[in-house]
Order: structure tokens, then C-alpha cells, then sequence
């Protein structure tokens, strides 16, 4: 899962700023330092709305001049489970009454710090009527 962020260059900085996630904006120095920064800037900016109880927007900017930047496979669990369950309005509570687990375990899931194993993910993929298809790609370059 990757957000596009939109670049521009202004007063000998590279500004960085993600479109679908109003006010997470940052710079650098230099393109490798920019993209350092946005990575960064991003994965708090997730990680905070996830923590406050916000849903984060789904990527929908899409740019040929942007840059492309991953979010972690932890944040990205998260935000699909979130976003699932949203979808299906849900509780936390319902669903782990449908999966077979607490509701603090999928409180923690929700969160950028879980560790969830294989057969729970799998379980609340049951549970939310789609499949969990982890699996091992190829890194883009």
C-alpha cells in the first residue's frame, strides 16, 4: 500500500505534501532527504489519526510527477482492518464476536504496534467476509 505525495521545488528545498492526508507536509533538503522525510511524515500522520480514534482516507491521489511512498505492513494491516470494518459499520466488539476474539485484541490490531499472527488475521478476514491473501512480492525499485 503506498499514498502519493506531490513535490515541488521551492527556495532551494523539495516541499512534500500528501493530498489525501490534509496537513501532513514536510521538506528536505535534498530529493533523498525529502523522500526520507516524507516517509516518515506520513507513518505519524497515519499512526496519529489511527491512535485518536480517526479513520484515515484511503489513497486516491495519483500523479505521474508524484513520489510513491510505502506505508509499513503494520500500518497497512490497520488501516484495512479499520477501513473494513467501517465499511461494514461495525463495532470493534462485533467484530471480534464474529471472529472468536476479544474486542481488545482488534482494538490492538487496529493499532500501527500490533504483532497479530497469521490465524488471527485470518480469522477476522472470515469474520469480515473477505479473504487474507498474505503473501510474499517482489519490493518495487
Amino acid at each position: 500500500m503506498e499514498y502519493v505525495a506531490k513535490v515541488t521545488r521551492s527556495e532551494g528545498q523539495w516541499a512534500v505534501e500528501f493530498p489525501d492526508c490534509v496537513g501532513c507536509v514536510t521538506c528536505g533538503h535534498t530529493k533523498e532527504e525529502a523522500r526520507e522525510m516524507a516517509a516518515e511524515a506520513l507513518a505519524l500522520w497515519l499512526e496519529s489519526r489511527l491512535e485518536n480514534g480517526h479513520v484515515p482516507p484511503r489513497p486516491t491521489y495519483a500523479s505521474k510527477k508524484g513520489w510513491p511512498i510505502a506505508v509499513d505492513i503494520s500500518t497497512a494491516l490497520a488501516l484495512q482492518l479499520r477501513w473494513l470494518r467501517e465499511d461494514r459499520g461495525l463495532t470493534q466488539g462485533q467484530v471480534a464476536k464474529l471472529a472468536g476474539v476479544t474486542q481488545q485484541q482488534v482494538a490492538r490490531l487496529e493499532r500501527t504496534t500490533s504483532n497479530p499472527t497469521v490465524k488471527t488475521l485470518d480469522l477476522l478476514a472470515r469474520a469480515l467476509g473477505v479473504q487474507f491473501s498474505g503473501g510474499f512480492a517482489p519490493r518495487k525499485a
